[in-house]
């Protein structure tokens, strides 16, 4: 009489545990990547639902929000310390301050008031003060005076949106890469600028929040100049990028707050 075995020779369980190697070795070099890509859609909709709340706040307020700190607990903070409208208007850091989000009154904020990325990190804003002999703090005026946003008609934006005595408009610059031929205090020339006419800018550090890269390290200095390309790794020429940025162009803004019947 044959005798046949229920189990499985020595071969057929290597093969099978060699296979189930294979598939676990592409499934966890995949995952870190999948996991990645997820974080940057999550934060990229974060960054879409920060401009609209900015957009939102301005047709509502007639102006834009000041930046938040690491200690306002994500409510704006002024120059002056005083609430509006006494304090006039005036940012304490327009360019490297935090998304104000709970004078936005954003929802899923974290306990210190601030709205993180999904790398954990406080989503940025920047606001451009727009100092010059026309404007004074114009998008973030908090009083009803002839030099706020609120007060100001379309022509008269535009005439303070020109450059004086030969300056570029006062506002946020967006730049696809430093610019060696620039001048001392810019970093990119006019006419390489993706954006030239920003009043606003929300972004995340992404995940080398560390600012490894040259210009990682430029969007958090305290200027007007920003910078955005494809993402870049770490041993790439500069260093790692991989910043999300997202602005309000002046004609995004004036479309809104028109059409909302803000402005004269």
């Amino acid at each position: 009489m044959c005798k046949y075995s229920n189990g499985f020779s020595l071969l057929e369980v290597v093969l099978c545990l060699s296979l189930i190697g294979l598939v676990l070795n592409g499934l966890f070099q995949y995952l870190p990547r999948y996991l990645q890509q997820q974080r940057s859609r999550s934060t990229q909709q974060q960054l879409v639902q920060a401009r609209q709340a900015l957009l939102d706040f301005a047709i509502s307020h007639g102006r834009l929000p000041c930046p938040a700190s690491e200690q306002s607990h994500g409510h704006e903070v002024f120059r002056l310390v005083a609430p509006p409208p006494a304090a006039g208007g005036s940012c304490q850091h327009p360019f490297k301050g935090l998304f104000p989000a709970a004078t936005l009154g954003v929802e899923n904020i974290h306990t210190n008031g601030l709205w993180h990325d999904a790398w954990g990190s406080p989503i940025r804003y920047a606001v451009t003060p727009m100092h010059n002999t026309v404007a004074v703090d114009a998008f973030t005026q908090t009083n009803e005076q002839a030099h706020s946003f609120k007060g100001m008609s379309i022509q008269q934006i535009s005439r303070a949106l020109k450059p004086v005595a030969g300056q570029w408009f006062p506002g946020i610059h967006i730049c696809p890469w430093r610019d060696v031929a620039a001048k001392r205090n810019e970093y990119c020339q006019a006419k390489h600028q993706l954006s030239n006419q920003v009043v606003a800018l929300v972004w995340s550090t992404g995940q080398f929040s560390g600012a490894r890269g040259e210009d990682e390290q430029q969007n958090l200095a305290d200027d007007r100049f920003f910078i955005f390309h494809e993402p870049r790794d770490p041993g790439g020429l500069g260093g790692a990028f991989d910043d999300q940025l997202m602005w309000i162009a002046l004609s995004s803004l004036l479309g809104d707050v028109v059409r909302a019947g803000r402005l004269p």
